[in-house]
């Protein structure tokens, strides 16, 4: 790698001369000029270029050596995963989303191991493997986002632990993604739902949590007692890892149970082993109280997540400022608190009375 360049110059008489060297190369001319100023601006322009050529070489024998680093201690596929875990330059989320990032990596993994099952580093990893497991991918019937997901993600792993900005993945494109946004629950029938469901349930006591403090449904069921105090729920989003403080509604304190630990424990085991079964439970539900789908795909759908819409939407209909709104939701911006917040036919109403 060469060595930085040096040098300066200087007033002989009644010229300014420059003394530089540059690789170990001496270089030493007559600018020209009596005019410091002008001395400076034609150093600058004549050395510049060869300048510029020099960096650019010690970046590219920085890179080489680290190539070389990297292809002389392979990373094994499944270290690579804590490597990534515990790097600096990883990028800053909640617990949720790196269990995403774990368990697409691993689903990865295994499907390396069984398809090609000598490749067992990442430098082992070839453009034509992974756009096989991409193949793979598509054939499984997942979404455009959720392929997009994968492809993000374990791209990212990859490009992060090896600290390349080249990688395999590169020639892979994403998907179009068809986005449905959810719809919010009328408040109607948010209290339908609430005396729908058994008094002092797990199951009502959620669906109180989400209508009145606008949580996720992971936080939402994760509640623990210590959590609380005097009235004020503190957590940390799974999702993103903000930490917010909410006063809880009277009416969840009315329901809260007098025990240690998870306040949802049976949800908790349940949610664990199928995440899936707590948004089909939401479903019968709506369909038991006969709460209608939209009519078209583009209107978007309702599942339990739309009682987060319902909430923010209903802040915002009651006259809370939307920094406020912001504030409780965890939204790291205000464009993302709009796109949960949603018109009420009784705002268009009374919008319409003004006239």
């Amino acid at each position: 790698m060469g060595r930085t360049p040096t040098g300066s110059i200087r007033k002989r008489g009644d010229t300014w001369h420059i003394d530089i060297t540059i690789d170990g190369t001496r270089i030493r001319e007559s600018l020209r000029t009596a005019n410091r100023r002008e001395a400076e601006r034609r150093a600058k322009s004549r050395f510049a270029p060869l300048l510029i050529r020099c960096e650019d070489l010690r970046t590219q024998a920085l890179i080489q050596r680290l190539d070389e680093r990297r292809l002389a201690s392979p990373i094994l596929l499944e270290d690579a995963w804590e490597q990534f875990a515990n790097h600096f330059a990883r990028p800053k989320c909640g617990k949720h989303q790196l269990e995403c990032y774990r368990s697409r990596w691993m689903r990865f993994c295994a499907w390396i191991h069984e398809c090609e099952p000598q490749a067992t580093t990442l430098a082992d990893l070839t453009e034509g493997l992974v756009v096989r497991w991409a193949e793979h991918l598509c054939n499984t019937g997942i979404s455009g986002t959720t392929y997009n997901r994968y492809l993000v993600q374990v791209k990212r792993i990859y490009t992060v632990v090896t600290e390349s900005s080249k990688s395999p993945f590169d020639r892979l494109e994403k998907q179009r993604e068809l986005h449905i946004q959810r719809q919010p629950i009328s408040w109607i029938d948010v209290q339908r739902i609430i005396d729908f469901l058994p008094e002092a349930s797990e199951e009502k006591l959620l669906v109180l949590l989400a209508s009145y403090t606008s949580q996720r449904l992971s936080d939402c069921i994760h509640i623990r007692a210590e959590d609380i105090e005097d009235g004020v729920w503190s957590l940390t989003q799974s999702k993103t890892g903000h930490r917010v403080q909410i006063p809880l509604h009277s009416n969840i304190l009315a329901t809260l149970p007098q025990s240690e630990g998870y306040l949802l424990p049976s949800l908790v085991d349940q949610y664990a082993a199928s995440r899936a079964s707590i948004s089909r439970w939401f479903k019968q539900v709506l369909s038991d109280l006969e709460i209608e789908e939209p009519n078209e795909v583009r209107n978007g759908r309702r599942s339990f997540h739309s009682l987060r819409h319902t909430s923010i939407t209903r802040m915002q209909e009651m006259g809370t400022t939307p920094l406020v709104v912001q504030a409780i939701a965890g939204h790291t911006s205000l464009a993302m608190t709009m796109h949960y917040t949603h018109v009420t036919q009784r705002q268009v109403e009374d919008a319409v009375a003004l006239l």
